[in-house]
Parts: C-alpha cells; sequence; structure tokens
C-alpha cells in the first residue's frame, strides 16, 4: 500500500440456526405411531416411516422453516413430490392460505418464496414459522 493508506482483509463468518422439518400425514386413513406435531391444528409426524399407506390414499406433507432470534431473508423452499405418488392439483398451501399452482405442479417444484403469516414474501420474522402444506395421492 502507499505511504499512508492501509487495507485490512477480515472474513466474517455469521452462523444462524434455521430450523427446518418436514412431516407426513395420512389425511385418507388417519394413521400415524410416534410422537405427533400438530400443524393447523392435524396431527403431522416427522417421517414416512411412522405413517402407512396404500395405494389411493392422500398424504399431505408440511415443511416448516423456523427463524431464530433474528428474522430471516431470502427464504425459499423447493422440493419435489415423493416417488410412487401424483400432486393433488390446488393442494399447495402457505400458512393455511392458498397457492396457485405452476401448470399441473405445485409452486414448489420450481422454488417459492416463504414467510410467516405476518412479513412479506421470502421473510420469516425472529421467532416465527413458515408453514408450507402439499398433498399427494399414492399410486
Amino acid at each position: 500500500a502507499d505511504a499512508g493508506q492501509f487495507a485490512i482483509d477480515q472474513t466474517f463468518t455469521v452462523v444462524v440456526e434455521v430450523t427446518f422439518a418436514k412431516y407426513v400425514r395420512n389425511v385418507t386413513n388417519a394413521n400415524g405411531t410416534g410422537g405427533a406435531t400438530i400443524i393447523n391444528a392435524q396431527p403431522f409426524f416427522t417421517t414416512a416411516a411412522n405413517v402407512t399407506a396404500e395405494s389411493g390414499d392422500v398424504l399431505e406433507y408440511a415443511l416448516m422453516v423456523t427463524a431464530p432470534a433474528t428474522a430471516l431473508n431470502g427464504v425459499s423452499l423447493i422440493d419435489t413430490v415423493p416417488a410412487f405418488t401424483t400432486y393433488v392439483a390446488g393442494s399447495t398451501t402457505l400458512n393455511g392460505a392458498a397457492l396457485p399452482d405452476v401448470g399441473p405442479n405445485s409452486p414448489l417444484l420450481g422454488g417459492m418464496a416463504a414467510n410467516d403469516a405476518g412479513s412479506p414474501a421470502g421473510t420469516v420474522a425472529a421467532n416465527q414459522s413458515a408453514i408450507v402444506t402439499f398433498q399427494v395421492t399414492v399410486d
């Protein structure tokens, strides 16, 4: 550097603990083992191994993103329809509000902004959650 000038190179790493969970429930034949998490007044289970299903049953998945003590910005979720299932048209919701499909698919397939109920798109306020649900039919 020239006389009288200086440069400082610093790298900062910010760690934010975001909680993400995926749950499932059988809408057609309510069943499940293990501890249930109540979402939208319904019992959901942490893995498909806790829920049984057969051809024709409707399963509902819930994706939950919870912010820590600081807000999250730029929140986007992407998910695919599980193998051996077919997406139920018009079933995707964000915090209980219906979302339009993108063609015949859930908006999750291409990625969608997620937010808690009181925040703008892509923002999850401190200590709040964004909940996206969608349904599939077992082939």
